[in-house]
């Protein structure tokens, strides 16, 4: 009897130990597996990828140290300046549009990219951020139009007047659709399921619909400001040509170069199957 339990207990650790290492063997080969499929699928992760970094550098160098400064530069050495009480208070404008929808606007699309974490921190932050992008369009509608309300300007005439609502439109339906249905808890997985492909497209959609706005306010302006009277010691009056290439022309051409740059980087790397987040709830 003795021998008996001692072979049985013998027989029985070494199912035991085969078992376990049945069981390990196939979850590593699960695991395997699956990480394989996610490769395969064309959702490496960002952080080993150069080329994703390098973009990045590119975009933000573009839009913090080109974009930014070129507008300062002329809005405050070529208009005037800055202020909501005098004739400079148009210049409000141009800062809060191209600070809305093209800096914030950038920043939005890229934290889907390079901002790790669970999925619902990176939405908050997403949304954070194209809300100060709306604050900051709101503010510059109501400087525009309040300046051309106090000179008696003709209003919403010209093509980039009729963009720039469009745009502007656009982006607070999305920006509603997208709290609406990405945030709201009671709302069905498949809803949110289908309506996530348009979503993307929409948002690029604007995000060119921007680009196009911001070009042809800026040639729009750079055109009315060198055809008006620039004073020297405020005696002589100058009248500039375009086409001799003045200072205000050549740094309006930079700032509209530096902005369709950073923007299609930012569309590239926002468009990139390869380093989109990988699908989860």
């Amino acid at each position: 009897r003795l021998q008996v339990t001692r072979r049985v207990h013998i027989v029985t650790r070494q199912n035991c130990v085969s078992i376990t290492c049945s069981v390990v063997t196939r979850l590593f080969r699960m695991k395997y597996e699956t990480f394989e499929d996610i490769q395969s699928n064309g959702a490496p992760s960002c952080r080993h990828s150069l080329c994703f970094w390098l973009l990045v550098g590119v975009a933000e160098c573009l839009l913090l140290l080109a974009v930014l400064p070129l507008l300062f530069v002329y809005c405050k050495h070529f208009l005037g300046g800055f202020s909501w009480d005098d004739g400079t208070m148009f210049n409000v404008h141009p800062l809060c549009m191209v600070l809305g929808l093209v800096i914030f606007y950038s920043q939005g699309v890229m934290v889907y990219r390079v901002l790790p974490g669970p999925k619902i921190a990176v939405k908050v932050v997403h949304g954070l951020i194209l809300s100060a992008a709306m604050v900051f369009t709101t503010v510059g509608l109501i400087a525009v139009f309040t300046f051309h309300n106090d000179n008696h300007y003709p209003d919403l005439y010209s093509l980039h007047s009729w963009l720039g609502l469009t745009a502007v439109i656009m982006f607070g339906l999305q920006l509603i659709a997208g709290f609406v249905i990405f945030f709201l808890p009671f709302i069905p997985h498949s809803v949110r399921a289908f309506v996530l492909p348009i979503h993307r497209f929409a948002g690029f959609a604007i995000f060119a619909l921007v680009a196009v706005t911001v070009i042809s306010g800026l040639q729009e302006k750079v055109g009315f400001g060198l055809e008006s009277c620039k004073y020297q010691n405020r005696t002589t009056c100058i009248h500039y040509k375009y086409s001799e290439k003045p200072p205000e022309g050549i740094v309006v051409n930079c700032l509209g170069l530096a902005i369709c740059l950073s923007m299609a980087v930012v569309t590239f790397v926002g468009i990139r199957s390869e380093w989109k987040r990988e699908p989860s709830d």
